[in-house]
C-alpha cells in the first residue's frame, strides 16, 4: 500500500537508504566524500540498519567517532543491536579509544555498587566509573516480606525525609516494569503524597489492560455499555455498529447479563461471529460463579483473550506481561467491587499526574528505568528487585537476556546522586 502511494514512514527512510547505498556505487561514493567526519552519539542505542549505514558512509575516509556506554545498552526490545557498540574495535582496529571513567553525579559507594554488578557481565568494555564526590552513604538493601510492606516502607520513608527538610521531587521510585508501581500508587494515594508518573503512563487506561477489565466490569455491573462494547470488539466479525445493536437488544431486559447469555441474543450479531456467542455466554456465566479478580482475569485469558492480544499487538508478550502482573496485585483482593473500587482510585490519580507536562512544584516520581535513562535525582528507591521480576522470569532464557537485565540495574543505579 505504501508503495502504491508512494509513500515512506520512518523505518523506510532508513530501509531504503542502506539499500541504496548497498545497491548505488556512485550515491554511496558522492555522500560518503560529502560527509568527511560523522559523529554518532548515544551509539549503544542504534539497530542494525543504523550500524551498517554509519558503517558504509564511513567506509571511504574512516573518520569516525562514536560516543556510548555499552553499560546503558537498554533498548533491545525496541531493536537496538548490542553488537554495534561491544563489535566496533573488531570493525575498526585502528581507532583510538578513550575511556570517560570519571563520574561527577554519584557518591563512591553508589558507583561500587554499580561498578559491582556490571563487572559480572562477560560482554562488555571493561571500564571503572571513579567518583569526584566525597564519600557519603552507603545504599540500603532493604528486605521486605511483601508488596504491602514493600510500599509501605518506600512512603514511611519519603515521609520521614519530607518531615525533615528534603523535597518529594527529589526522590524517584525506578521500577522494571509498568505493573511493579501499582501497590506503590495506591499507598501514596492512600497517604496523598503527591506523584507524577513519567512520560504520562496511565496504567489502567492502556488498551490491553481495558480488554481484560471489561470482562471484570460487566460482571460487576452489567449496565456498564463501555465495556460491553470493549468485550463485544473482541469477537471475530463484530464491529462497532454491531456491538451497538448487541447492547440494545439487552440494555432494556430487567438483567442484561443473562439475556447476553441467552441464545436469542445471538441474533444482534452477524452471522459469522454468531459461534463466538456462545463462548462468550460460558465464558460470562462461569465469571459470575468466581468471586476472586485475579482468578476471573485467569479464566478471561485462558477462553481465549491471550490468543486475540497475539493478533492485537505487535509487543503481545510485554502486554501479556502486564496482564500477569495485575493478576499478581489482584491476588490481595477477595472480592471484585474492591477491587475495581482501588483500580478506580489509582486510575483518577494517573489522570491528574498526567494532566499536565510540566511536573507539579513537590511530587514524588515514579517511572520505569528506561523512562528515567538520562535522569538523576539525589535518593533513588528500587522496588521489585527479587529473581523473576527484577531480573524479569523472561532473562533466565539466555545470558544475553541476563546481562541485559544486569545493564538495566546498572542505568537505575546509577540515577541516584546521594
Amino acid at each position: 500500500k505504501k508503495s502504491a502511494q508512494r509513500v515512506l514512514d520512518f523505518d523506510d527512510l532508513l530501509t531504503r537508504l542502506l539499500d541504496m547505498l548497498r545497491e548505488q556505487d556512485a550515491v554511496r561514493e558522492q555522500l560518503s566524500e560529502r560527509f568527511e567526519h560523522l559523529l554518532v552519539d548515544e551509539f549503544q542505542d542504534t539497530n542494525a540498519v543504523q550500524g551498517a549505514i554509519v558503517d558504509l558512509l564511513a567506509g571511504r575516509h574512516r573518520n569516525l567517532c562514536v560516543v556510548g556506554d555499552d553499560s546503558q545498552s537498554i533498548y533491545r526490545f525496541r531493536g537496538a543491536t548490542f553488537d554495534n557498540i561491544i563489535g566496533f574495535q573488531g570493525r575498526y582496529p585502528d581507532a583510538r579509544v578513550f575511556k570517560l571513567e570519571t563520574n561527577y553525579r554519584s557518591t563512591p559507594e553508589i558507583l561500587a555498587v554499580a561498578n559491582a554488578s556490571i563487572a559480572c557481565n562477560r560482554r562488555r568494555l571493561p571500564k571503572e566509573l571513579r567518583a569526584v564526590r566525597p564519600p557519603g552513604l552507603r545504599p540500603a538493601l532493604v528486605h521486605c516480606r511483601d508488596q504491602h510492606q514493600q510500599a509501605r516502607f518506600i512512603a514511611d520513608y519519603a515521609e520521614r525525609l519530607r518531615r525533615e527538610g528534603c523535597r518529594l521531587s527529589d526522590m524517584a521510585v525506578l521500577y522494571r516494569s509498568h505493573y511493579h508501581c501499582l501497590q506503590i500508587q495506591l499507598e501514596l494515594q492512600t497517604r496523598s503524597l503527591p506523584f507524577d508518573i513519567r512520560g504520562g503512563l496511565r496504567f489502567f487506561e492502556q488498551a490491553h489492560i481495558k480488554d481484560v477489565m471489561a470482562y471484570l466490569r460487566v460482571i460487576h455491573n452489567p449496565r456498564d455499555e463501555t465495556a460491553w462494547t470493549r468485550l463485544l470488539l473482541h469477537l471475530q466479525g463484530v464491529g462497532a455498529r454491531s456491538a451497538q445493536r448487541f447492547w440494545e437488544a439487552i440494555a432494556a431486559r430487567p438483567d442484561p447479563l443473562a439475556a447476553a447469555c441467552a441464545d436469542t441474543a445471538a441474533k444482534a450479531l452477524p452471522k459469522r461471529a454468531r459461534d463466538r456467542h456462545h463462548q462468550l455466554a460460558a465464558l460470562l456465566q462461569e465469571l459470575s460463579r468466581l468471586a476472586a479478580p485475579a482468578t476471573m482475569m485467569e479464566a478471561v485469558m485462558a477462553a481465549g483473550l491471550d490468543d486475540y492480544l497475539a493478533l492485537e499487538y505487535e509487543n503481545a508478550g510485554q502486554r501479556r506481561e502486564d496482564i500477569r502482573g495485575v493478576i499478581e496485585f489482584a491476588r490481595q483482593y477477595a472480592d471484585l467491587g474492591s477491587f475495581l473500587s482501588d483500580i478506580a482510585l489509582t486510575g483518577e490519580n494517573e489522570e491528574e499526574a498526567s494532566a499536565s507536562d510540566r511536573p507539579a512544584p513537590d511530587r514524588l516520581t515514579l517511572s520505569t528505568v528506561h523512562q528515567a535513562k538520562g535522569l538523576e535525582w539525589p535518593l533513588v528507591f528500587i522496588p521489585w528487585l527479587t529473581e523473576g521480576r527484577f531480573p524479569t522470569m523472561n532473562a533466565f532464557d539466555s545470558a544475553d537476556d541476563l546481562e541485559e537485565e544486569r545493564r538495566v540495574f546498572h542505568v537505575a543505579v546509577t540515577r541516584a546522586k546521594d
